[in-house]
């Protein structure tokens, strides 16, 4: 997979609300920080798993924010 298809790949999977399929594509160190923060929202995150734990409280179809 290419870096254009990772990123389709992993847009895809977010509108799907699919953690799993969003961290397929992920590097395992990979580094995710925010120029700002929200209460109570950690403004670093390392590891895929951890990332991919804190994407699904905010945007995982059944944890998530806007589940339903």
């Amino acid at each position: 997979m290419n870096g254009q298809e990772m990123i389709r790949h992993f847009f895809e999977s977010e509108a799907k609300q699919d953690i799993q399929a969003m961290a397929a594509v992920m590097a395992d160190d990979i580094v995710y920080e925010t120029p700002f923060g929200l209460a109570g929202v950690p403004d670093r995150v390392q590891g895929k798993e951890t990332l991919a734990q804190m994407l699904d409280q905010f945007i995982g179809k059944e944890n998530g924010m806007y589940a339903s």
